[in-house]
């Protein structure tokens, strides 16, 4: 006899093998977690701390989800990553591992999950990602979790996004990846996947105004329609 649950994964594939789009793959900071503002501070408290020049909030938060090495690189070059990310570590504790989801993202993420494949690509440790979705209880959500220890190359290209379709068996064309930066939308082009921004109300407000973005949200709950709209416009 068949199991309801075994039901409902049938219906789901059956589901998305008549979609255009068969996967949802997401950012993590500032998409899923409403932690930029956070982030941003502790990289600055942590430049403080060890005597290095404070950078601007914008120009953290354009290397978002980029390399420990490549951040600390193009921020403070010549310093020792090893020993920024340890003070960084010593800074914040285990407070990353409680930080804020953005608003209604479980029950989005529940309604999207009966219709498309999930996953996430992010930059950052796959440790720290899945203890903090262990926390949550997220982790059930995602179908593939792509996180800066997996890849050779990080974004803005395209290899990890390129990297979750290939663990997912799906063609670019048939992926929406969601981030809040322009190396977010860097990364989705050159993967050749379609892109949405998420425009949180901070300091980037603004940031894909000079690009060519045809998908927008300005909240998680907005997704399942701007996914939509992809769709129908998908000859």
């Amino acid at each position: 006899m068949i199991s309801l649950n075994s039901i409902k994964i049938i219906e789901g594939a059956l589901i998305r093998n008549n979609r255009k789009i068969k996967a949802v793959i997401f950012d993590i900071d500032g998409v899923i977690y409403d932690d930029n503002k956070e982030l941003i501070d502790y990289q600055k408290k942590t430049a403080q701390i060890l005597g290095l020049r404070i950078p601007s909030d914008i120009e953290i938060f354009r290397l978002f989800g980029k390399s420990w090495t490549e951040i600390i690189d193009q921020l403070w070059p010549g310093v020792d990553s090893e020993e920024y990310k340890k003070a960084w570590f010593k800074l914040v504790g285990d407070k990353l591992d409680y930080l804020p989801l953005n608003d209604r993202v479980r029950e989005t993420l529940e309604k999207l999950k009966k219709k498309f494949i999930l996953g996430v690509v992010s930059g950052g440790h796959r440790d720290w990602i899945l203890v903090r979705f262990k926390n949550d209880s997220l982790t059930d959500f995602f179908d593939v979790i792509v996180s800066g220890d997996d890849t050779e190359k990080h974004k803005p290209n395209g290899e990890p996004i390129l990297y979750a379709c290939q663990k997912l068996n799906i063609k670019p064309e048939e992926c929406v990846y969601i981030g809040d930066n322009i190396i977010d939308y860097e990364a989705a082009k050159d993967a050749d996947v379609h892109f949405i921004g998420f425009i949180w109300d901070g300091i980037e407000h603004g940031l894909f105004d000079n690009i060519q973005l045809n998908s927008r949200v300005y909240s998680f709950r907005e997704i399942p329609k701007e996914i939509e709209k992809i769709e129908k416009n998908i000859m």
